[in-house]
């Protein structure tokens, strides 16, 4: 796997945990 490709893996993953955990938060800052 080129590392690019697993950085990209990563961070989709964290942004994506970060958009569940952050759930309530996110909504009271937009």
């Amino acid at each position: 796997v080129p590392l690019d490709e697993a950085i990209d893996r990563v961070k989709s993953r964290i942004s994506q945990l970060a958009r569940e955990s952050d759930d309530p938060a996110s909504r009271r800052r937009s």
